[in-house]
């Protein structure tokens, strides 16, 4: 998968130059304003955001405060020209910065650093995947991905004490398939198997 790169400068000769140079390697968009950098975030997911800090009606810092409240784990790299403490410490601060790039830079370090931002964004969203893949698998059958018997409990557990309090009742279903060991002792595990997927699609068709 190639992770997208959105870059925000207003600099028609930087944006050409970025074209240029990295376009071939790097799935990148542009945008040349705060603006259009945010309406771009909100229709895509973007692994590095890279923004110039000298930026018509709102500065680079402002913008990727923003970009971190719509997309926390996307890393955000700055470019400036005029680095100072107290704009450093804004940027950590608010911005959460990753990375600063100081002006002039060259087009082979930005690219060294969009690596090793873009290997840092791919670790992290693993990460995350296997997290809720494990968080769902605790909860989940994985042959049928229907709830298993762990979240009916929780689930159970929570109902009772509402539904006492509200003075109603909980219903509970059970369902049986019936003559189900002989479909596996005869046409084998996974016909079985294949039985519990159809109707596992028929009970999420059915209910909410």
């Amino acid at each position: 998968m190639k992770y997208k790169i959105l870059i925000i400068d207003d600099d028609d000769k930087i944006i050409s130059a970025f074209k240029r140079n990295l376009g071939r390697n790097f799935n990148i968009d542009f945008a040349r304003n705060g603006k259009d950098g945010i309406e771009l975030m909100s229709e895509n997911e973007y692994a590095v955001v890279v923004s110039d800090y000298q930026m018509p009606g709102q500065d680079g810092i402002t913008i990727l405060k923003k970009i971190s409240e719509l997309s926390p784990r996307t890393i955000r790299i700055l470019l400036t020209g005029h680095p100072d403490v107290q704009m450093a410490i804004r940027a950590v601060n608010e911005g959460q910065v990753y990375k600063f790039l100081t002006k002039p830079y060259s087009v082979k370090d930005l690219a060294i650093i969009l690596r090793i931002a873009l290997g840092k964004f791919k670790i992290e969203a693993e990460r995350q995947n296997t997290e809720k893949q494990n968080e769902f698998l605790a909860l989940h059958d994985p042959l049928t991905t229907l709830p298993n018997r762990v979240f009916f409990m929780n689930q159970l557990a929570k109902a009772i004490p509402i539904a006492t309090r509200a003075k109603k009742i909980v219903a509970v279903l059970f369902i049986d398939l019936d003559r189900f060991k002989q479909v596996n002792d005869t046409l084998g595990h996974e016909t079985g198997d294949l039985l519990l997927i159809e109707v596992s699609r028929i009970l999420k068709g059915s209910v909410r």
